[in-house]
């Protein structure tokens, strides 16, 4: 399952292995995705095929949804939806689509891998099983007769040679999810090893570099501009990040303990001991400061 809110944390998008829909939370109704015309009725019916849609993110009121389909052939494509569809009379459907990129169109045979938004720098952020990353800068034009939203390519980084030494079937298998730094640094989390990819000049030739910043990370956010939030299972290590200059391997990081602890089996894996307490997102309202978890008893 994929959850995330809109930016106020009035609607949440949630993607099942069936069903897509949306939930207003001011006014507790909710309605699916209606998918004709790919195949089928919508979503919530019995006789509806496993969906497509893998991913869900929101920006300015906008939904944006992952596709990947089999159909012979691998497809995928990224499809945004007008904020239409948060009005209660308009159906949620593929009608209010206002703009899609199909993976095709790289010409390079790649398929979806992992999509984020940077909210703060609204960037439209992609990585592909071929660890190319590509990116967009969303904006907003303002007309008399209404808005329409500009993606327009901004940049191009091939990762693959950052993981040359480490590259398996599993690192693209496990994929988790990519983040934008600042500038042009990320952070790549996958299995459970987060990498953090930063361009460096050497002569007249910009390299990427790459180290390990955590090899028992479960997941990473970007809380604001310039705070980072990895939770490895034990504790949160916030980074504060100065500006485009900052290197994250020179940080410290603030340590946040929540109870548990990492057990050494002297096999070269670990476990955790924990207390109950495993703050696993299931989405964040950043404009509210909170992040919903799981906790178990």
């Amino acid at each position: 399952m994929r959850m995330k809110n809109i930016d106020d944390g009035s609607y949440v998008c949630i993607v099942g292995n069936l069903d897509v829909l949306i939930y207003d939370l001011h006014f507790n109704q909710y309605k699916f995705l209606k998918r004709s015309d790919l195949g089928g009725g919508d979503l919530n019916t019995e006789d509806a095929s496993v969906s497509p849609i893998r991913s869900c993110l929101w920006w300015k009121n906008h939904l944006i949804l992952v596709l990947k389909a089999l159909d012979k052939v691998v497809k995928s494509e990224i499809i945004v939806f007008s904020p239409k569809i948060l009005e209660r009379q308009e159906a949620f459907s593929f009608d209010h689509v206002i703009w899609s990129f199909n993976f095709d169109e790289t010409g390079k045979g790649e398929n979806y891998l992992a999509v984020d938004v940077d909210l703060f720098d609204n960037e439209l952020i992609m990585i592909t099983d071929a660890l190319n990353c590509y990116t967009w800068k969303l904006s907003i034009e303002y007309r008399k007769n209404g808005s329409t939203v500009i993606f327009k390519r901004s940049h191009f980084h091939p990762f693959k040679k950052c993981f040359e030494e480490r590259l398996d079937n599993s690192v693209i298998l496990n994929f988790k999810s990519i983040i934008k730094v600042m500038g042009d640094d990320y952070l790549l989390l996958t299995n459970t090893d987060l990498f953090y990819v930063r361009k460096a000049q050497e002569g007249t030739n910009a390299v990427y570099k790459t180290y390990i910043v955590s090899q028992s990370a479960e997941y990473v956010q970007k809380l604001n501009p310039n705070i980072l939030a990895i939770f490895d299972g034990t504790q949160f290590l916030h980074y504060i990040i100065g500006d485009k200059q900052s290197n994250l391997m020179k940080l410290r990081p603030l340590k946040i303990q929540v109870g548990n602890e990492i057990v050494d089996d002297n096999k070269s894996d670990y476990m955790i001991d924990s207390i109950g307490t495993s703050s696993y997102p299931l989405t964040t309202m950043i404009e509210k400061k909170l992040i919903f978890g799981v906790g178990y008893q």
